[in-house]
């Protein structure tokens, strides 16, 4: 028996005793086993770790086409069902969308109706106002274009035009319906009636209690009671200032 020595990388050898160590193989029977593969492939003309095509027996042929054709028919007869069972749906379907329809246009027939009949008062109404309106338009036209209305419009035209060109020279105000005055005269009047009023109220102011008139005027126009005191004396006395008075101090009893 022939001895064939090869070498081999340290890695490449620790796989092959590992892989022979897992089949339960030593390193020199692995070795055999592989070469023993390597032969008998090249002998029956296969890739090596092949198995060898088996002869195919006539019965499990016939036996596998029967099976084929059995599943051929299944898959007719299937396919013949589920076109039954889409053709059925179609129908269906058709059928509900046309109940659908049938539906809505009864909905809406219903609708129309009940509309019909709440809007039916309210068209009358409206339609009676409405010729009530035409009614009225047509006597206010008719006597917008009569002629006695015309004639009078024009004339009052007229009286207004002349009266809108008569030239005025004196501005006049109108105080009551039959008392008109130039603007002159109603100066004059205002400028009198306030110098009476200022009369009046200081005549008023001499003969009434001071508290009456003459201290709330004084107190309005200087701001209080000592001003307007000082504001004499200085008018009096022809001064510029106000004396500053002591405050009186009661003596101590003995």
């Amino acid at each position: 028996m022939a001895q064939v020595n090869v070498a081999y990388e340290d890695r490449l050898l620790a796989h092959l005793d590992a892989v022979a160590e897992g089949r339960g193989l030593s390193r020199p029977d692995l070795l055999r086993a592989i070469a023993e593969e390597a032969v008998r492939a090249g002998e029956q003309g296969r890739a090596m770790f092949e198995p060898p095509k088996l002869p195919i027996d006539p019965g499990t042929a016939v036996t596998l086409a029967l099976k084929v054709e059995q599943i051929s028919i299944d898959l007719d007869r299937i396919l013949r069902a589920a076109e039954r069972r889409e053709k059925r749906l179609v129908e269906a379907f058709n059928a509900t969308d046309e109940a659908n329809r049938e539906a809505m246009n009864r909905l809406g027939e219903m609708l129309a109706a009940r509309f019909s009949e709440g809007a039916t008062p309210f068209s009358e109404l409206l339609d009676g106002h409405l010729e009530e309106v035409e009614d009225l338009y047509k006597q206010v036209m008719s006597a917008a274009l009569s002629p006695e209305w015309i004639a009078g419009f024009n004339a009052r035209l007229d009286v207004i035009e002349a009266a809108a060109k008569t030239p005025r020279t004196v501005n006049r105000y109108e105080i009551a319906p039959d008392w008109r005055m130039p603007a002159w005269q109603l100066c004059i009047g205002a400028v009198t009636a306030l110098f009476a009023a200022a009369v009046v109220i200081t005549t008023l102011a001499r003969l009434t209690p001071d508290a009456w008139i003459a201290n709330p005027m004084a107190r309005a126009m200087y701001g209080s009671s000592d001003q307007a005191m000082c504001e004499l004396w200085k008018a009096k006395h022809g001064a510029k200032a106000c004396p500053v008075l002591v405050p009186m101090m009661d003596k101590p009893k003995p």
